[in-house]
């Protein structure tokens, strides 16, 4: 079998998990070691070459199951939630996205990404105008807080790392893996500079590989948005779906807040919405949050303060998990080892007082500015918002625009 076949035959594995896999998985051998093989054959090339070519459709399973395909779940879900026909519309879309997701090609980009791409390797790079400079320059941003303090989950975080030292040196995939064993025990987020620094003696020798690796799964964020959206609105079109109608003028709840300061009455208005609803209308108006609400959000910004979280119990901190993270009802089986009640007395408690003794006014990073804003009751940005839940401040200002609506329909319910 010739070179050039070897390497066909075992990069077609690699077809089914995405479309362009085959032209990508071949142009991870140099020339020169495909000519090397052709003038002088060796066995041990031979091998060296079809070992890349596993460990590269190995990381390109791991892109779509463990990356690209949880993603893409994730937010099916999350665009689906508003709906009251949320598992027929996921169940819709999840039917859809496959071929979607294999036809991602990683290394079309548009003018702006082909500049962040630059500027994350430090190369020369053309010169745009402002507006689209601006918009680079928001992602790097982006891409580097979070390979530097984003707490992706085990499997996301794995499946970058494992893209990202592909092609490094086998020392350094056995301090990196060394490591990993840490992590899988617990199956603990992973912080990637965290991660490097603590396999290596320092992140010089990965650092770029893995903010190139961010960059595709902001490439993969963008493109699949645009494809969600398109076959949500397919099914809302589709005779699965009976739209509900809803009248355009709008009663704002906010005239009625101001108005009062009774804390259950706002309480008894906002328990028509969902969890989340009722979070994201209180955070715009700076209405107070209980103590629950709050231990989400600075769940969710992965910001739970030492000096706090040395507070609780190793049973209260196993509640917090699983309530918050995990979101398993009180309920449940996985907690009946624990006195819930008891457990969740002592937690509002010490939050309560952790909150009244928070003085500090320093606004620095922007999750210690958020976090700041929630213990003073400050209404946050649609911005601050968007960091909170991962969204744009377009799509927070939409969502605030929904819940009045949905306020007024159900108050004329009433």
């Amino acid at each position: 079998m010739s070179m050039s076949n070897l390497i066909q035959t075992l990069c077609t594995q690699c077809k089914k998990y995405f479309k362009n896999s085959v032209k990508s998985c071949i142009s991870t051998i140099p020339f020169h070691e495909r000519m090397a093989l052709l003038l002088k054959p060796s066995t041990h090339l031979e091998v060296k070459i079809i070992r890349k070519i596993q460990n590269f459709c190995d990381v390109s399973k791991n892109r779509f199951w463990m990356l690209y395909y949880r993603l893409s779940e994730k937010k099916i879900c999350f665009r689906c939630d508003k709906n009251h026909k949320s598992n027929l519309c996921e169940e819709y879309i999840m039917s859809r996205i496959i071929k979607y997701i294999q036809a991602f090609d990683r290394e079309k980009e548009s003018t702006v990404f082909t500049q962040v791409r630059a500027e994350l390797r430090e190369k020369q790079s053309v010169k745009l105008d402002r507006q689209s400079q601006e918009v680079v320059t928001h992602y790097i941003k982006k891409i580097t807080e979070q390979y530097e303090k984003k707490a992706f989950d085990f499997e996301s975080g794995l499946a970058l790392i494992e893209s990202a030292i592909l092609k490094q040196e086998d020392l350094i995939k056995i301090s990196i893996e060394k490591r990993v064993q840490r992590y899988r025990v617990y199956h603990a987020p992973i912080v990637l500079k965290d991660l490097i620094c603590e396999s290596l003696s320092s992140d010089k020798e990965l650092k770029e590989s893995t903010l190139i690796e961010l960059l595709h799964k902001e490439k993969f964020e963008n493109y699949i948005r645009r494809v969600i959206e398109s076959r949500f609105i397919d099914f809302t079109r589709s005779s699965k779906y009976h739209k509900e109608s809803i009248e355009d003028t709008e009663i704002p709840i906010t005239t009625q807040t101001n108005s009062s300061n009774n804390y259950d009455d706002i309480e008894n208005i906002l328990k028509l919405l969902s969890t989340e609803q009722q979070i994201i209308y209180k955070l715009k108006y700076a209405i107070r949050l209980n103590n629950r609400e709050f231990l989400t959000i600075i769940y969710k910004l992965n910001y739970l303060d030492k000096r706090l979280l040395d507070r609780f119990t190793p049973e209260e901190r196993l509640y917090i998990k699983f309530s918050v993270y995990y979101e398993i009802g009180d309920n449940s089986s996985h907690l009946s080892m624990i006195d819930v009640t008891k457990i969740k007395a002592s937690i509002l408690k010490k939050i309560s007082n952790y909150r009244e003794k928070l003085q500090s006014h320093s606004y620095i990073e922007t999750q210690e500015e958020i976090f700041i804003k929630l213990i003073y009751t400050e209404p946050l940005s649609a911005k601050e918002m968007g960091v909170v839940f991962d969204l744009t401040s377009k799509q927070i200002d939409k969502k605030v625009e929904n819940i009045k609506k949905r306020l007024m329909k159900l108050e004329k319910k009433v």
